[in-house]
């Protein structure tokens, strides 16, 4: 059996979804020839960038380029700033990497959301940055496809812009996307890293940071309930011309087990002192206590106690941050998921959220059609669904782009390494270059 990528790490056992990839990569790698020619966009999420900040701090690596790791393999890499992903891949105009001066090309907003929501329609935004080489004729068409690797919000981007280039919706934009053509096929296929494709429950939290400047569908709103629905609503399906594979990520950590202390009831919102009451006879007692005594706590009151001692032993875990106290209003949950569902996270984005929009548009790695793939006309069943690898449990959401990875992540237990994740991006190009031709 061939080695699709030389010097393969083998990717750790906590990180089923990278295994889960290499898998696949091999079994395509068997049947399918190698064809490295179509450009990888790679679209960052909603605080992406394109040049490397001070020439030195890149959006995909941090303190390392994984773009040029992926050039260096014989790949051809386009960095894109995902707003204005179609601006830049029609101008066909590219910088190069770490331009000391980035230049920019102009961009049209269109008419539409402009007027209703009060920003300028026309502006310049920074060109996409190039690793390696494309021919001096090269247009973005359906002739001339791209591979897409989303982060984030990335995810959603494309799969915007995908429903925008299935035609006529002129009445959102008259010069991009008002032909009646079906386009789709730029696109050749999507992969989607830690992307919330059903919200992220962190976006409620920070409603109110929101910068009055921005337009009211800024990131937070995007990436929220109504945002996603709205996706869900404008974009349902995902199209039959495409590849979608898609990752997930849990960089959370199960609740401590752990019996509560003399010291814990001591802490109890009581005016009577439990502490030297026993085991069963205390919760005895704190039953009758709180049923019958006038005065006796509120629920509210109990559930700030129980948060109190919870984030006593969750201090233990080294976590920066601590559970809130609990308001006078509960969390909002969305239909047909269940908060247990819910909590597990990459520290950002939730982890069932990272599937797919639609669980009945998701199957498994293990079922990819790779017999499909040497016929033009039986690969459409790999295509139109979203193919989920599997949960990585040593990388967080920044760790996804190889950012905080100097040797190991903060994750107390799991560290991830940055050789694992430069490999996860290496198996997907691999992936991408055995996809047959449209």
């Amino acid at each position: 059996m061939t080695t699709p990528v030389p010097e393969r790490i083998l990717a750790s056992r906590e990180n089923q979804g990278l295994v889960n990839l290499q898998r696949l990569v091999d079994r395509i790698a068997n049947r399918m020839p190698r064809n490295a020619s179509v450009p990888i966009v790679l679209v960052s999420g909603f605080s992406g960038w394109s040049e490397a900040l001070f020439g030195t701090f890149n959006y995909w690596g941090g303190f390392e380029d994984l773009p040029a790791v992926l050039h260096a393999a014989g790949y051809t890499v386009i960095v894109e700033w995902a707003c204005q992903v179609y601006a830049q891949l029609t101008s066909a105009t590219f910088d190069v990497p770490s331009a000391f001066s980035p230049n920019t090309i102009p961009i049209d907003y269109g008419a539409v959301y402009p007027a209703r929501y009060g920003y300028a329609r026309y502006s310049n935004c920074s060109r996409s940055v190039l690793y390696g080489s494309l021919p001096t004729d090269w247009k973005w068409d359906t002739e001339s496809p791209v591979h897409c690797i989303c982060h984030s919000q990335g995810g959603n981007t494309i799969r915007l812009l995908i429903e925008l280039l299935r035609g006529n919706y002129g009445n959102i934009h008259s010069i991009y996307f008002t032909t009646a053509d079906n386009r789709q096929n730029m696109i050749k296929s999507i992969v989607t890293l830690g992307t919330p494709h059903k919200d992220t429950t962190i976006t409620a939290a920070v409603q109110g940071l929101r910068n009055p400047l921005f337009p009211p569908h800024n990131g937070f709103y995007d990436n929220g309930i109504p945002g996603v629905n709205a996706l869900n609503e404008f974009a349902p399906a995902p199209t039959p011309n495409t590849f979608y594979f898609t990752m997930s990520f849990d960089a959370s950590e199960d609740f401590p087990n752990v019996r509560l202390s003399v010291a814990d009831f001591a802490t109890f919102p009581s005016p009577l002192n439990l502490h030297n009451i026993p085991g069963t006879l205390a919760a005895i007692s704190l039953n009758v206590f709180i049923s019958y005594v006038p005065g006796a706590p509120t629920l509210v009151n109990l559930a700030k106690w129980a948060v109190q001692v919870a984030n006593t032993h969750l201090g233990a875990l080294g976590y920066f941050n601590r559970i809130p106290q609990p308001g006078p209003k509960s969390a909002r949950l969305i239909p047909g998921i269940s908060s247990a569902e819910f909590q597990p996270n990459d520290g950002i984005v939730n982890t069932v959220s990272m599937r797919g929009p639609n669980d009945a548009q998701v199957s498994n790695e293990a079922d990819f059609p790779i017999q499909s793939l040497g016929s033009h006309s039986l690969a459409t069943a790999a295509k139109g669904t979203y193919w989920h690898l599997g949960i990585n449990k040593t990388m967080d959401h920044g760790d996804e782009i190889g950012v905080f990875t100097v040797g190991e992540t903060l994750t107390k237990y799991l560290p991830a390494k940055y050789e694992e994740v430069k490999q996860m991006y290496l198996e997907f190009a691999e992936l991408l270059a055995r996809l047959p031709p449209p």
